[in-house]
């Protein structure tokens, strides 16, 4: 996998979180039957991230990456109100490019992966630092709007190769 590609798949995993999360809260709050008015302040003028009545479009993140970083993590809040596309900061450590990206790792189970922090006696990852996104309504500030962190977390693998991320 080359840099690009990486970039890409994060930025395109982080929508894809947001954009699930926010059908899941919108999915909950017609099943309890809650209509959340505008959020009681506004910071911005996009009328998408006020309205609760449906889902805005997420596109996909931007990324800044923060190589040779001696605290690897990230840095994610996302405004749908803004009218700005998601931007995420990752800080990765020096052998990321190396450990993570070439080797294809860069997004395990929808997770982007900051780091590597342990590997299975195969050399797969088996603990991974990982952005971990949420997303909702937030009815009292912002509206529509998404955070993350990087995140600690296991990593198993199916019999087919294929990797999950435990919570």
């Amino acid at each position: 996998m080359r840099m690009d590609e990486a970039r890409a798949a994060i930025g395109t995993a982080i929508a894809a979180t947001i954009a699930r999360d926010f059908v899941r809260a919108h999915r909950e709050q017609q099943r309890i039957g809650y209509v959340p008015g505008p959020p009681t302040i506004r910071a911005g003028n996009h009328t998408a991230g006020h309205d609760a009545s449906r889902v805005p479009t997420v596109p996909p993140a931007q990324l800044r990456i923060d190589r040779d970083s001696d605290s690897p993590g990230a840095i994610f809040t996302w405004k749908v109100e803004s009218g700005e596309p998601p931007h995420a900061i990752l800080r990765v450590p020096h052998h990321w490019l190396r450990d993570v990206v070439r080797p294809g790792h860069a997004v395990l189970d929808g997770h982007p992966v900051v780091q590597i922090l342990d590997r299975d006696p195969d050399g797969r990852p088996a603990q991974i630092l990982a952005v971990v996104v949420g997303g909702g309504f937030d009815p009292q500030i912002h509206g529509w709007r998404a955070h993350g962190d990087a995140v600690p977390r296991s990593v198993t693998w199916a019999p087919d190769g294929t990797p999950h991320v435990g919570s």
